[in-house]
C-alpha cells in the first residue's frame, strides 16, 4: 500500500513539473540550470523533510548544496504548485484505502 501511494505521489510530482512555466516566478530564468538541485528534488524534498535544520535535512536527503542555495530555489517555486499536487494525489487515496 505505501508503494502505491509513493508512486501517485511521484506520477503526481512529475505532473505538476512537466507545467513548470505556470508554477515557478520567473519561467524564464528559473530551474533552467543543470544542478544538483532541479525543481522535481526541490518539491520531493520539501515534502520529505522531517522538522529537522535545513542543515541536517539537506545531509539526510544527500544533497550537496548549501543552505542558501535550496532556500533561493524553494522560493522560486509557486505556493499553487502544492496545491495542485493535493488535488492531484487525494482523489487516488480513497481507492487505495478501500482495497485494503
Amino acid at each position: 500500500m505505501l508503494n502505491q501511494i509513493k508512486s501517485y505521489l511521484f506520477d503526481s510530482i512529475n505532473d505538476v513539473v512537466s507545467d513548470a512555466d505556470q508554477i515557478v516566478l520567473h519561467p524564464e530564468k528559473d530551474f533552467i540550470r543543470k544542478t544538483h538541485l532541479t525543481m522535481k528534488t526541490t518539491i520531493q524534498a520539501i515534502l520529505t523533510m522531517d522538522g529537522n535544520t535545513l542543515a541536517n535535512e539537506l545531509l539526510v536527503l544527500y544533497l550537496p548544496i548549501s543552505q542558501s542555495a535550496f532556500v533561493q530555489r524553494r522560493y522560486q517555486i509557486k505556493h499553487h504548485a502544492f496545491k495542485a499536487l493535493f488535488r492531484d494525489v487525494t482523489p487516488k487515496m480513497p481507492i487505495i484505502l478501500q482495497k485494503n
